[in-house]
């Protein structure tokens, strides 16, 4: 269920899928020069006779009467075929039927029939058109037999007798299930073996607003490049192979994308394995929900967008938190080696490091809690370069600069006896040392201050990296668009105000290990922190971060 979350293409059959599965007779027209009665009497027993049922004949039994007869050859139906043949040789049936996909047919077919403008191919187009499947019933009264001398199907030539058409109901909030993936940012595909204009018809009732289709043998004409193409831009497939349903799958997969292929009968077994999710109907067949990674109880795959939902809110709530985590554990090493190269003294004691406590540990658990089930598309390793190395170096170069300022200040004013006599005392108080006997008091004071103010900066930045993440105003765009939660800034906001007022509290800075701020510390903090804010922001819109560490991409 956690492979959800990362579904951005969602592939699915239409029938059964999408609709279903529920096809009800709609219409058997009957050609030009053809008796009706004879023609629905043949087309009955047609059904009827058949040893193979399946969804089709099933929904045209029940529209229509006819007899079991004795068959001397049979081809049942096939997904690679797309028709079934009988062949009879009694006294009241003879010769060969077929039903199956008008396209299939073709070849088997008189060419007057299969002309572009031809009558049958108008017929088939208009119907096609409302969203019904239509079937071709063919006949050749002389032929007895349905292989060849090698035992492979083969038609003999037929005459066109009707047009079957079969409505197919979408399945129940199937509009409301589509919409709801595609606002949070699933592209959908139809791959059917049904035709292209049938599928189109549906999708446009399914709420595609501009479906862009391409049939099985247009894509057997394309070269491998062309096909990934078409996978990416196109969102109807029909007549397509379970062959082609696995190319097309896999073409999704090598072009980065996360796919999900929901299917249901044995044609969809291929595209099942190959999906990174296979998800198949209950109702479906065994095979489809043998290699399925997922199986829907009840049908229902309305079930999968609160999944989705909660995945992604999921995940994008844990990207928020490693953000945080990730960026204040790597700012705190390379300011380490920033202060050791600048040969001064360690710039953290482990109590004060207690305060990120405050910066990142509450922070992350709130925004991973207030997290939205937006569409994030980067991958979380290649966006956390682009966005944590650069706070994490912009952060170190300030946070090394304020440390060895803070460290030479009060070092200088120790020595040339310029600071006060109670911060003094505070100092000696702290270190245990004395100010004009111990040699080392003079750095260990300075020490002190400097890692409390770094402590403090670094701690506040970290706080104010949440301003980036969520922008509570234009002014912070630049990674992502402004957000409509005023949660995280207004936390923000509470946080950064809670924390100067406890590092002003005794109790809070004896246990942490840091001294009280003084008046000008803040004004230095200040400025300090208003330049990282507006250095961060340049780096963001510059996206100095992706042209540094990704100048190919």
């Amino acid at each position: 269920v956690e492979s959800l979350s990362n579904v951005d293409v969602l592939c699915m059959d239409k029938t059964g899928t999408l609709t279903a599965n529920r096809l009800v007779l709609d219409d058997v027209a009957i050609l030009e020069g053809h008796d009706v009665d004879g023609v629905r009497a043949a087309l009955g027993d047609f059904v009827h006779s058949a040893a193979a049922m399946n969804t089709t004949s099933d929904a045209i039994a029940a529209g229509i009467t006819g007899e079991k007869r004795l068959v001397v050859d049979e081809v049942p139906f096939a997904s690679s075929r797309k028709w079934s043949a009988l062949a009879f040789d009694g006294a009241a049936r003879r010769g060969v039927y077929v039903l199956g996909a008008v396209e299939m047919l073709k070849a088997a077919l008189p060419d007057e029939a299969t002309a572009p403008t031809s009558p049958l191919n108008q017929a088939v187009s208009e119907l096609s058109d409302q969203g019904l499947r239509v079937l071709l019933f063919a006949h050749n009264p002389e032929a007895s037999t349905l292989h060849d001398a090698n035992g492979d199907p083969a038609l003999p030539s037929l005459t066109p007798l009707a047009l079957v058409s079969l409505s197919d109901e979408l399945r129940p909030q199937a509009k409301e299930t589509l919409r709801a993936f595609a606002d949070l940012g699933v592209d959908l595909k139809i791959i059917s073996g049904d035709n292209p204009q049938t599928v189109a018809a549906l999708a446009r009732q399914a709420g595609f607003d501009s479906p862009r289709l391409i049939s099985g043998p247009e894509l057997a004409t394309m070269s491998a490049t062309e096909v990934a193409q078409a996978a990416q831009e196109v969102n109807i497939f029909g007549r397509v192979t379970p062959e082609q349903k696995q190319v097309l799958v896999n073409g999704l997969i090598e072009q980065g994308h996360y796919v999900a292929m929901i299917g249901d009968g044995v044609n969809d077994v291929l595209s099942l394995k190959k999906a990174n999710l296979g998800i198949a109907m209950q109702s479906g067949s065994n095979a489809a929900r043998n290699v399925a990674d997922m199986v829907l109880l009840g049908d229902s795959y309305a079930a999968l967008v609160p999944a989705l939902s909660e995945g992604k809110r999921i995940v994008n709530g844990i990207t928020d938190a490693t953000y945080l985590l990730v960026g204040r554990g790597l700012t705190y090493a390379l300011i380490i080696i920033g202060v050791m190269m600048v040969g001064l003294s360690f710039p953290f004691e482990p109590s004060q490091l207690g305060l990120t406590t405050f910066s990142v540990g509450f922070p992350a658990l709130m925004l991973t809690l207030w997290a939205r089930p937006e569409e994030r598309n980067e991958p979380l390793l290649p966006s956390m370069v682009r966005f944590v190395l650069p706070f994490a170096i912009w952060t170190m170069l300030l946070g090394v600069m304020i440390y060895s300022f803070y460290h030479y200040r009060v070092s200088e004013s120790i020595i040339n006896m310029e600071i006060p006599l109670r911060p003094l005392q505070r100092f000696e108080e702290m270190t245990g040392l004395t100010a004009g006997v111990d040699a080392e008091f003079t750095d260990v004071a300075a020490t002190l201050i400097a890692q409390t103010t770094l402590s403090t900066f670094v701690s506040i930045a970290t706080m104010l990296l949440v301003l980036f993440l969520h922008p509570p105003l234009p002014f912070f765009t630049g990674w992502r668009p402004l957000s409509p939660d005023r949660r995280p800034a207004i936390m923000t906001v509470v946080l950064v105000i809670v924390f100067m007022v406890a590092l002003s509290l005794r109790p809070v800075t004896d246990y942490f290990g840091v001294v009280a701020t003084p008046r000008q510390m803040y004004v230095t903090l200040a400025g300090m922190l208003l330049v990282w804010v507006l250095g961060f922001r340049l780096i963001l819109r510059k996206h100095w971060g992706n042209n540094l560490f990704f100048p190919d991409s």
